[in-house]
């Protein structure tokens, strides 16, 4: 899926004239240092077509460090293992690339386990196919952090379900510096922590569940101290500037949503609302049908997508419904009749490809 969505992305920029990389931020933020940008010929239309917003703001980090502006609204995980690969030679945003083909492949990989563990191969294999389909799910070849996020997430659960404390604390590190929402990841592992805790004798049994529940929150943290302390900047105000910092009751956000498809006939708005309310239907079916650990991972995900109105209003949301894996559990639980679930495919393909098209010719999808 990732080499059809690659080879889709030369086809777009073969047959149409598109704008070069970064071309938004470039005009709108008046970088004076851009990152390296592939805008002629054959690169272009390989690497450059996916240098587009968020991607622009990591490549930028990975090149120059963060400065104070609405740099640090971006979490230091990504830039930094693209700078870290790009020592090997590949410019930042090929090496965003890289990162991102070996994260979804370890995601993957940790969410088959996952699920066979619970409902079993079958399951497990359809949920990989269901995730790796997505409308959104081009975001994780472009150089965005949705696929680390993933595949720390899952196996941050993982790994704790097993018993492996220490690296899922080491997990949950890296997590906490991934995304402002990596934090949350302290409520499946709190669980997952009691539940072994029970039955821990010794003092010492407890020491690494307790390390890896509050290492995400820790990290955080001090990234949050960080940004005010050297770059004079605060996470927090630099993310108020893109989304805003004030909270919403769902109903408001259905509001905000009919009203601006209304007035501007937006379809990728209608579509996204659509896909958010399944979500929630997923969710609500998944209560039941989950382990008590992903439903406490999906829930506070879930809530920030429903809570927050930007300007406009559902901004980025298909995006972040990606990484809420275990909705696509339930979903693939759901998706047993074999007609149902290869209608499901098809439509899901043809959105993704629909989706994958306007992020390549430079128009906002997340």
């Amino acid at each position: 899926m990732r080499a059809a969505l690659w080879l889709f992305g030369l086809y777009v920029a073969s047959e149409r004239v598109i704008p070069h990389p970064c071309h938004f931020e470039e005009a709108r933020n008046g970088w004076a240092e851009m990152p390296l940008q592939y805008k002629d010929e054959l690169a272009f239309k390989l690497v450059g077509v996916w240098e587009r917003w968020d991607a622009c703001w990591y490549a930028r980090i990975a090149t120059v460090g963060y400065t104070p502006d609405g740099s640090t609204a971006f979490f230091p995980l990504f830039p930094a293992l693209e700078r870290t690969v790009a020592v090997a030679g590949p410019h930042v945003a090929i090496a965003g690339m890289v990162v991102n083909v070996v994260a979804t492949v370890l995601a993957l990989w940790g969410l088959y386990r996952l699920a066979a563990d619970d409902h079993g191969e079958v399951v497990a294999r359809r949920t990989m196919l269901l995730l790796a389909i997505f409308p959104t799910a081009f975001f994780l070849l472009a150089p965005f952090s949705e696929a680390v996020f993933l595949a720390l997430g899952v196996w941050s659960i993982e790994r704790a379900r097993r018993g492996e404390w220490g690296t899922a604390a080491l997990l949950a590190t890296l997590i906490g510096l991934s995304r402002p929402v990596g934090g949350t990841i302290a409520l499946p592992l709190a669980w997952l922590a009691w539940r072994q805790l029970r039955h821990a004798p010794r003092a010492a049994d407890r020491i690494w569940p307790a390390v890896a529940t509050l290492a995400a929150p820790v990290s955080a943290a001090l990234y949050v101290v960080y940004t005010i302390r050297v770059v004079g900047r605060s996470m927090f105000q630099a993310s108020a500037e893109w989304t805003g910092s004030a909270f919403h009751p769902p109903w408001d956000l259905i509001g905000a949503t009919l009203d601006w498809v209304r007035r501007t006939g937006d379809p990728l708005q209608a579509l996204q609302l659509a896909m958010l309310i399944v979500f929630a239907a997923l969710f609500a079916v998944g209560v039941r049908r989950l382990p008590v650990e992903l439903t406490l991972y999906a829930a506070p995900q879930l809530y920030l997508a429903w809570a927050r109105i930007l300007p406009t209003p559902l901004t980025s949301v298909g995006r972040y419904l990606l990484v809420i894996f275990p909705m696509f559990i339930v979903l693939a639980l759901l998706l047993g009749d074999r007609r149902a679930r290869w209608s499901y495919v098809i439509l899901s393909l043809l959105l993704l490809g629909a989706l994958a098209n306007e992020f390549v010719i430079g128009n906002f999808i997340g």
